[in-house]
């Protein structure tokens, strides 16, 4: 899949792939103010749940919301990148649910392999892996993410971003 550049408008260019659908998705500047690090150091994801506790409201501004797990920095994109990534992986499934304001909890899609050219925690080429939350109301407001993971995943962090698509690039079938 060919993948967008960033541009001066935008400020990010992230590729992430969700039921065999790859996404390249611009976030633009006005967006970022909802970009909130979860996890700001290394964590270690294990069987047993954890719960990452924003410093700030985790809204729900837009039809797109995620959480990403930060693996790997310096890695050039290149198609199929994420299938490596996953492969490196060894079949750990990472599970992610949150937990709404008024206590709701939400199971987020199976973490995929994503990939950002200015990533978030680590800056440069990053590798994550990132669960959707397809079932959020926008207005609503995360208070808490429980994540696990099937084996132990070290990764250098976490954050949630919620945003409305940019009709420019289209989800393509892979």
């Amino acid at each position: 899949m060919p993948y967008a550049k960033a541009s001066k408008r935008f400020s990010r260019v992230v590729v992430f792939s969700f039921f065999g659908f790859a996404a390249a998705v611009c976030a633009t500047a006005a967006s970022d103010p909802n970009l909130v690090i979860i996890a700001s150091k290394p964590v270690t994801l294990t069987n047993k749940p954890m719960v990452l506790v924003a410093p700030k409201p985790m809204l729900v501004i837009g039809k797109l919301s995620w959480v990403c797990f930060a693996v790997r920095d310096g890695v050039r994109y290149e198609p199929g990148r994420e299938r490596a990534l996953g492969e490196q992986l060894s079949g750990i499934v990472i599970r992610v649910t949150a937990i709404m304001e008024n206590g709701e909890r939400i199971k987020f899609t199976e973490a995929q392999p994503s990939w950002s050219s200015s990533g978030v925690i680590m800056h440069d080429n990053e590798l994550s892996v990132c669960a959707s939350g397809i079932n959020l109301s926008v207005g609503a407001t995360v208070a808490k993410i429980e994540a696990s993971a099937s084996s132990n995943l070290q990764v250098q962090g976490a954050y949630w971003r919620s945003v409305e698509p940019v009709n420019r690039h289209p989800i393509v079938r892979k």
